[in-house]
């Protein structure tokens, strides 16, 4: 879609909701977050995943045979954040990350849905991790793979969606083709 261009209907219910759900999340999470007494290390601790979420986002890893532009580690971090420092801050590293894209003159509405679906995905995994018991390795082993599972499934069916919305294929095979690429090489 280019600068300007009217987005299709179809297009704009998925986005708008999303965009809006983002940023509510975005907004209570920031709020929450700064309403918290902190701790210097945990201040330092976030703004270190920060750092190299943004990293992450500018500086995809390659993945051979697959023509994507590489696949970013925010994943990893996000995770991170969420399982030391809660959904909020988790919340906070991604919805930052990706607005490093303007800079490479990304489009808006691009940049705004992936930041508000990496919000919406960071809340959910932050409530997957609060459902987990805590006590000892087993309880983080458990909370980082209730993490990751929860922001995984959930970002590659809102991706999927909008893809599939915008390039006029079936969900499931825009879903299958990204599981395909991004599960693949880990198995």
């Amino acid at each position: 879609m280019t600068a300007g261009a009217k987005m299709p209907p179809r297009l704009a219910a998925l986005i708008v909701p999303v965009c809006l759900l983002g940023l509510i999340v975005g907004v209570a999470a920031a709020a929450s977050f700064a309403l918290t007494a902190r701790s210097l290390g945990t201040l330092l601790g976030v703004a270190s995943l920060l750092a190299a979420s943004v990293l992450a986002e500018r500086y995809p890893v390659p993945l051979d045979g697959i023509d994507t532009g590489g696949v970013s580690l925010l994943f990893v971090f996000c995770v991170g954040t969420i399982v030391l420092y809660g959904w909020e801050a988790g919340v906070i590293v991604a919805l930052a990350a990706p607005i490093m894209h303007l800079a490479q003159h990304r489009p808006g509405i691009r940049v705004a849905y992936n930041a508000a679906v990496l919000s919406i995905v960071a809340a959910a995994a932050g409530i997957a991790v609060s459902l987990v018991p805590d006590g000892g390795a087993g309880s983080i082993l458990g909370k980082v793979a209730a993490a990751a599972f929860v922001n995984y499934t959930l970002n590659l069916l809102l991706i999927s969606l909008v893809l599939s919305i915008s390039g006029g294929k079936s969900l499931f095979e825009v879903a299958r083709t990204s599981l395909s690429v991004t599960m693949v090489p880990f198995a």
